[in-house]
């Protein structure tokens, strides 16, 4: 500001003091206003009383896209539950029993394997 202006009524050079919210209003020798937590209060009393008065209702398709969601997180969930058993699995020995059976079934997709040949080629070789 200049040096050579000359204040107007209502104009002051007296800085508000920090932390002040609405309403500040100046009392002609300082400025008062509310504090945070008056303010805050003020606040979610007045969101409180606009959504009393304006309930808000999901549309049908919010609903859906929400059923979705819950669904598609519920997947995951159970994705991920599904991952780690594999990876449990594939880290620990396997046992004899285990080994047997995997080697039996190997053997056994083996033979029907040379049936199924067998057939297409008219049963000759």
């Amino acid at each position: 500001m200049d040096d050579s202006y000359t204040l107007q009524s209502g104009e002051t050079e007296v800085k508000p003091v920090d932390g002040l919210c609405t309403p500040i209003t100046w009392n002609g020798t300082a400025w008062v206003g509310t504090d945070q937590a008056t303010w805050q209060a003020a606040q979610d009393a007045a969101q409180a009383e606009y959504l009393k008065a304006n309930p808000v209702t999901p549309s049908a398709e919010q609903l859906a896209i929400n059923t979705l969601g819950q669904a598609l997180a519920s997947v995951s969930a159970q994705l991920t539950s599904v991952s780690d058993q594999l990876a449990q699995a594939s880290t620990a020995p396997a046992s004899t029993a285990e080994t047997t059976s995997a080697e039996s079934t190997a053997t056994e997709q083996a033979s029907s394997a040379d049936t199924a040949s067998d057939a297409t080629q008219g049963g000759t070789q």
